[in-house]
């Protein structure tokens, strides 16, 4: 039996994970989701580590799972809970890279995005500020959506030029991928390049809260655990 540690976005909260949470814990899976948090002022990512690692137990086999944002995280967190790590597992995540911002990976999902999410910053706003009718083609059940987006945080500009850290000597496990939609297939073919195993479903960035069952079987097959 595996522990499943599951980390939601810094944009998110644990809605985002929580049926997929359920869907594993069925299955007779340990699991938690582990929030990243902060105060709101810099430096970000060591609170968001700290926070998240308090959650996350010493155990034999752990897997941790970081969706969206949580993806650069995820070193930075088994780091700060000095846990032995079976499998690291990205979810439609960007990648860790050492000295990048947040603001470098959205340019790299999408150029067009980044540009205008930079401009919207630069004028005093915050991102993301998804509303209910905006995310509703997503997450289509009424009561999903609204748990959702009443988690948002949304950021200033000085959260997106943070540069994030990985630790020397990572990745110490191996790593996979699963891309769920197609905003992440430049990690996806990254985490080919490096030699991960990575699993491509044809939905939506919020598949782990339309389908959690499908979210939950691929987790368990790319964790060796199907």
């Amino acid at each position: 039996m595996a522990c499943f540690a599951l980390v939601p976005s810094p944009f998110l909260g644990p809605s985002s994970w929580a049926s997929v949470a359920s869907e594993l814990s069925a299955r007779g899976h340990a699991v938690l989701i582990a929030t990243p948090v902060d105060a709101g002022v810099r430096p970000y990512w060591p609170q968001h580590a700290a926070a998240a690692a308090i959650a996350v137990p010493r155990v034999e086999k752990l897997v941790l799972a970081g969706h969206g944002g949580a993806g650069p995280l995820l070193p930075a967190i088994a780091d700060a809970a000095h846990c032995n790590v079976a499998v690291y597992l990205f979810v439609d995540a960007d990648l860790p890279s050492h000295g990048v911002t947040r603001m470098d990976l959205l340019r790299t999902t999408d150029l067009y995005l980044g540009a205008q999410v930079d401009q919207h910053l630069r004028a005093g706003g915050r991102h993301p500020q998804w509303t209910d009718a905006e995310l509703r083609e997503a997450i289509p059940d009424p009561r999903a959506c609204a748990g959702v987006v009443a988690e948002l945080k949304a950021r200033h500009r000085d959260f997106f030029l943070e540069p994030l850290p990985v630790p020397a000597g990572w990745p110490d496990a191996p790593c996979a991928y699963l891309r769920l939609s197609k905003a992440y297939e430049p990690a996806a073919a990254r985490a080919e390049g490096l030699g991960w195993p990575v699993r491509r479903l044809d939905a939506g960035h919020f598949h782990t809260v339309v389908d959690p069952e499908e979210v939950a079987t691929a987790i368990l097959d790319l964790s060796g655990l199907g």
